[in-house]
């Protein structure tokens, strides 16, 4: 069987041939014992779609043929050409190979004012032709009992001069951790979409006072890299990214949505602590002062909360004091036998925390004497057996408004230590009995509240019998 030899390259070279139109016309008369190729049909040629511009990809429609009834054969190998002129010979030293086994190619300076063009083979040695069309540059052949085919694309250009940037989508930006802008989480900027292939990307970082602000918006100061980590000053504001793509025939810029930052929610690390600020003990009538406590991500600045409490493990009973919310508070009567805490708030723009002191028990200050009872007599005349007397409670501090009484009968007018109680007689009265006459009687009063109790007696009288 006779056979042409085609201009089919393997792969990662090219091949040239001398054979003249004249010559493959004439091989191809000779192909009258060759199978037939009839068989094979070709649906599409491959194609190459424009324009063809420098730095533009240009994208390669591949050839498909069927070559046995009900198949489709889709051809693999694809060289690349450029070509001096519109015929694109690509057997001629008139066009250079490019690129091999790519669905698209990239024009180069090297291809403005030039042709492309596509070899397209359904296998990747060079075989001879058994049946050739010259005007499409068409050819099959058999090896080892199946079919191959050959096709060439059509002749795009020429390639234009390469062209400024043009944006094709905006850039993204990424926090490190999480999905929102917070300070001290670095942010990540994508370069964006763009056409006509940049060479290089520039960023600038802007802060603007409101999502949909553009003149308003202003330029961070060393803010010029692909990464940005917000700062304290960023807290509130909104960020956006300007990417510039620069090629050798100008350059563009797009930016990136606005998206508002919040400082880190306070994280709290250590509960505030109350101490005494004057005063002694936690008394009624003393002053509080409470820390912020330990915080993460600190605002610097608090709210503060003053409850009171039914007991020390007390949370849900708990009630705020109204109008205590400084940092200092001082206890008044409502607080006696209660146990008072404060609750600190830590906010910031990405949320808030609260921390709560322990509960501390509340203890009014224990009564101070400062004047002694005064005995008189209620009714009869003197300190006579049969007559009823009374008592004042005396004179305190931090009076606890109610009293407890016992009257004493002493030896002696000094008497102390051994002077006994009188059974029962425990009220602000006493009635003088027949077992007081030529004793001395006074009475001890108690004052008692929750910090502590104290006592006062009236003088010691002495007892007439009844006469």
């Amino acid at each position: 069987m006779s056979h042409v030899r085609v201009l089919v390259p393997a792969r990662g070279h090219r091949r040239r041939s001398s054979v003249v139109a004249a010559a493959l016309a004439a091989a191809v008369a000779c192909l009258a014992g060759a199978p037939s190729a009839g068989a094979v049909q070709y649906q599409s040629d491959p194609h190459l779609d424009g324009p063809a511009t420098v730095g533009v990809p240009v994208r390669l429609t591949r050839a498909q043929i069927s070559y046995s009834p009900g198949s489709r054969f889709r051809m693999d190998a694809a060289y690349w050409y450029s070509c001096a002129d519109a015929r694109g010979e690509t057997w001629t030293d008139s066009c250079e190979f490019r690129s091999n086994d790519h669905d698209s190619y990239t024009p180069t300076p090297e291809d403005e004012g030039r042709f492309l063009r596509v070899q397209q083979l359904g296998n990747e040695v060079a075989r001879e032709c058994g049946s050739y069309d010259f005007d499409t540059l068409r050819c099959e052949w058999y090896y080892d009992d199946e079919r191959y085919a050959f096709a060439q694309s059509n002749v795009l250009g020429p390639v234009a001069g390469p062209a400024a940037p043009v944006a094709d989508g905006a850039p993204t930006v990424t926090p490190a951790v999480g999905t929102a802008f917070r300070v001290g989480v670095p942010l990540a900027a994508s370069t964006g979409a763009w056409q006509n292939s940049p060479a290089s990307f520039a960023y600038q970082w802007r802060r603007c006072p409101a999502k949909t602000a553009s003149a308003s918006c202003t330029v961070i100061d060393g803010a010029d890299t692909v990464e940005y980590t917000p700062v304290a000053a960023d807290d509130g504001t909104y960020l956006r990214v300007r990417v510039t793509a620069s090629n050798s025939a100008g350059s563009a810029s797009q930016f990136s949505v606005s998206a508002l930052v919040k400082a880190p929610a306070p994280v709290g690390t250590g509960t505030p602590a109350v101490t005494v600020e004057t005063g002694t003990g936690f008394r009624v009538g003393t002053t509080l002062r409470t820390t912020s406590g330990g915080w993460d991500n600190d605002p610097g600045a608090y709210a503060y909360q003053w409850r009171r409490c039914p007991s020390k493990s007390a949370n849900g009973s708990c009630t705020s004091i109204p109008g205590a919310t400084g940092s200092t508070y001082e206890l008044t009567n409502d607080d006696d036998g209660t146990y008072v805490r404060v609750n600190v708030t830590a906010k910031t723009s990405g949320g808030s925390a609260t921390q709560t002191s322990a509960s501390t028990l509340v203890k009014a200050p224990a009564p101070v004497g400062t004047g002694t009872p005064v005995v008189t007599v209620k009714t009869g005349s003197g300190f006579r057996v049969g007559n009823e007397l009374q008592t004042t409670p005396g004179g305190w501090d931090n009076d606890p408004g109610t009293y407890a009484y016992q009257w004493r009968r002493c030896p002696s007018k000094s008497a102390n230590g051994s002077c006994t109680s009188i059974p029962g007689a425990t009220g602000s009265t006493y009635e003088l009995t027949a077992a007081d006459g030529g004793t001395y009687v006074r009475v001890n009063v108690t004052a008692r509240n929750s910090g502590g109790s104290a006592v006062q007696y009236s003088p010691s009288t002495r007892v007439a019998s009844a006469g």
